[in-house]
This record gives structure tokens, sequence and C-alpha cells, in this order.
């Protein structure tokens, strides 16, 4: 029995949902969440555009499932203790956990959403700007019941200040929370989702903003995120901080060639006759150049060629990136971990194409078999102005 205890203890503690108000703390009221003025709809065409690093979690109880599956069979049920066993071999042990922790039954999404006011089928987000990371920040979590969500984050935040306050064309409620190390967070409702910033600045572009400046507005995370609604978790990425840095680099050439030049002088200098007479004799015999001097103006020549041609190289690389996104799709058989790479110099349209299996079956039949070897790479894409057969 006291096993089980310890083990309930040690993977329920940090869903500490079950808040524990003292006195001198404010709750969170209803009447606090009404009238924010705030549409409904997906978060990212609420959210400001910008985000350096944008997660989507598809789900509170999708992914939790997911984690369930890939513990039950990673785990060895043979060799753990019998309490932790019948856990393990129960539908859904995690929230099994959670709600014995919290409200004495296992959870279900009907539960989450009357105790804890949270749509636990519906994405959860979490975006960077840039900045002090404790700052800014949006994090949106999905509102099945307001009432229940505001009673879990007194809990959590357990408030020493709770004040409405007015944003020009909405409203927020400034929190001053003593849980976490924050200053202030604002909380702005939505008919459908919670949002909490930390800056008072990014809970203004929630309303002021114009559609072109909301994150689905973005080429990029807008293609990151629908190729990703399969996903139990996706990340993207946004490298738009480095792009200034790029077109900089090419300052940095000039200054590393007066570097080299001032170097080789030095050596040229200081290098002794002799060694001077013997290297030169070498480099003669080998590469038909005069002298030291001539050897190192053709090395010049050679650095400065090459270096401005990587450099363009890189910053055309740079220019053209477009970010990064992770996704994690938490199957119990076939658990994923996916990364792509988005650039606008690679697009779907232009790129090569893979052949289609029927088509390459059908060609190896009139090839034969009598070559030992065959390369497969793709077809390319007709011409824009070319018809299509």
């Amino acid at each position: 029995m006291r096993t089980k205890r310890l083990l309930l203890w040690a993977l329920a503690s940090p869903l500490w949902l079950t808040p524990i108000i003292r006195a001198d703390l404010q709750p969170i009221q209803p009447q606090h969440l009404s009238e924010h003025r705030l549409a409904a709809g997906p978060a990212a065409a609420v959210l400001p555009r910008g985000a350096i690093l944008h997660a989507q979690f598809n789900g509170l109880l999708p992914v939790i499932e997911g984690l369930e599956g890939i513990l039950k069979a990673a785990a060895p049920l043979q060799a753990l203790p019998p309490d932790a066993r019948n856990l393990l071999e129960s539908p859904n042990p995690l929230l099994l956990l959670a709600g014995l922790q919290t409200i004495g039954a296992p959870l279900d999404e009907t539960q989450i959403a009357q105790n804890f006011g949270l749509a636990a089928r519906q994405p959860a987000t979490v975006s960077l700007y840039l900045g002090d990371p404790r700052r800014m920040f949006i994090v949106t979590l999905p509102v099945a019941h307001s009432e229940a969500l505001a009673g879990l984050l007194t809990g959590v935040l357990k408030p020493r200040e709770v004040e409405r306050v007015d944003l020009g064309q909405g409203a927020a409620v400034r929190i001053v929370p003593t849980a976490v190390p924050l200053s202030e967070l604002y909380l702005v409702f939505a008919p459908d989702r919670a949002y909490l910033c930390g800056d008072r600045a990014l809970t203004l572009s929630l309303f002021a903003l114009p559609p072109a400046e909301r994150l689905n507005a973005d080429g990029f995370v807008a293609r990151a995120l629908s190729e990703s609604t399969q996903q139990h978790v996706a990340v993207v990425c946004d490298p738009r901080m480095i792009k200034p840095i790029a077109v900089q680099l090419a300052q940095f050439q000039p200054l590393g060639m007066m570097l080299l030049q001032q170097k080789r002088k030095e050596f040229l200098d200081n290098l002794p006759p002799a060694a001077r007479q013997q290297l030169e004799q070498q480099f003669r015999a080998q590469f038909g150049v005069e002298n030291l001097e001539q050897f190192a103006d053709y090395l010049e020549v050679l650095v400065n060629v090459t270096s401005r041609q990587l450099l363009d190289y890189v910053t055309n690389q740079l220019l053209a990136f477009e970010g990064l996104c992770f996704t994690a799709r938490l199957d119990a058989r076939f658990p994923e971990l996916g990364l792509r790479i988005y650039s606008q110099q690679y697009q779907p349209d232009t790129a090569p194409r893979p052949i289609p299996r029927d088509e390459l079956a059908e060609a190896l039949r009139w090839i034969g078999s009598d070559s030992p070897r065959l390369t497969v790479s793709g077809r390319q894409p007709p011409h824009p102005c070319q018809p299509r057969g």
C-alpha cells in the first residue's frame, strides 16, 4: 500500500490541479472573464505574427493518450511491482493517476471539462516572441467552462492581485501571481479560448492588429501548421531574427582580406633568408612561380574569390530560409518524430516529383532484368508555360 501511495504521489504531483486558496489571495471571479471583446476562432487567427517559436498541442487528451500508449508498450510489466503493473494495465493510467490526485475518480473528457474548464480535445498553443522570455510569451488554452477554468487558474497561479483593465478595443484581467516567477500576467477570454500573456503590449496586439498581421497570415507558419494537423505536437521555429545578420555578412569579407594581407606581410618580412630561398626553390619546381610574393598573390586571389562565392551562397541560403518545423506523433506502435526544413528555393510546385509506383513497375516490365543496377531519381515538373497533358 505504501508503494502504491508513493507511486501515485510521484507521478501525479506535477498535476497539482486542486486549488488551496489562502486568505490573503484573491481568486479569479467569473465576472472577471466576461466582455473582453475578443473574437472566437483558431489561435493562429488571433495571435500576432512574428513568433520566433510556436508550439501547438493538438488536444490535451490525444497527447496524454499517446503518451499512455507509449508508456504501456515500453514498460517491462513482468518486472514491475504488482501495484504498478495493475496501474499500467488500466485503460488510461495517467488519467487515472491525475483523477485520483485531484477529484478522487478517473478523468475523462467530460470530467476535465466540468472540473477544470478545458476542452480536452481542442488545440493548446505556446508562442514565444523576440525579447525577454519571462514576458514575451502567449499561452492559449481551449475553454469548455469558464467558471471551472477560473478556479483552475486561481489554484495554479495563486494571485495576490486581480483587476480588470481596459485595453483600448478590448479588456483583460491583470494578475499578479505568487506561484510562478512572473511580475504580472494578462488573461484575455474569448468565447472558446483563454489567452495568457506575459506582456501588456502583446495583450494589446490581440485586439488592435489587422488580419494581415496575425499569425495565420504568415505563409510559412500557416503552411507548416496545415501540414501538421495529423501530428500530436508541432513546433514551428521562425528564423526571421537572423535575416538582418545575413544581410550584414558581406561587410566582413573585406575586413578578413585586410587581415589576411597584414598577416601575409608580417610572415614574409619575418621569414629568414635561407628558409625563404629554400621555399622559393621548392615552389618554383612544383608550381612554376618565380618567388614567394607571386605564390602569395595567387593564394590571396584564390581566398578572395572562394570567400566571396561561399559568402554569396551562405547569404542566399539564409535569406531564402523560412524556418523549421518539428513534429511528433505519439503512436504506441509506430511513434514518429519529424523535421521539415522550409526554404523559398525549394518549393513543391517546382521541385522534382517522385515517380509514381505504378508507372515505375510498368517501366521495369519494359526494361527487363538484364541491367545489374537501376537508378530512379524522379521527374521534372512541367514548365509553367507548357500545357499539361
